[in-house]
């Protein structure tokens, strides 16, 4: 029984976190009261990415980035290709997003095959 003016403080039970920012706390004030909702969540570990490297705009220490990890599914990371190489969509920059399976595409960079046609360089991906 929670009386008038009581504050009742509520938890989640292992890998079940806050559905949404409500508070964790509550205080009986009328009939009513609204309880904070908690839902199982997946977590991603910081990828390995060879030739590549996670990439924050304003924050690219890699202590910066391993504190945001593990991070909750819906959470979304972009990494930078290194050394010439690019994403499989042939950019310099990918986006990731976590997922109950993983990461999703899996970030990954892979090499430049350089062919020369006419004297022209093109780049393509193997």
């Amino acid at each position: 029984i929670i009386r008038y003016g009581e504050t009742v403080e509520f938890t989640c039970q292992p890998g079940f976190y806050r559905k949404s920012n409500n508070c964790m706390k509550i205080v009986c004030k009328n009939e009513h009261l609204e309880y904070p909702e908690c839902e199982r969540r997946e977590f991603c570990e910081y990828p390995q990415i060879e030739n590549g490297n996670l990439y924050y705009e304003n924050h690219n220490t890699r202590e910066y980035i391993q504190a945001n990890f593990p991070m909750p599914q819906g959470g979304v990371i972009y990494y930078k290709c290194l050394n010439g190489t690019k994403t499989e969509e042939g950019a310099c920059i990918g986006l990731t997003e976590c997922r109950g399976e993983g990461w999703s595409p899996p970030p990954k960079c892979i090499g430049i095959v350089k062919i020369m046609k006419h004297g022209i360089s093109i780049y393509q991906l193997p």
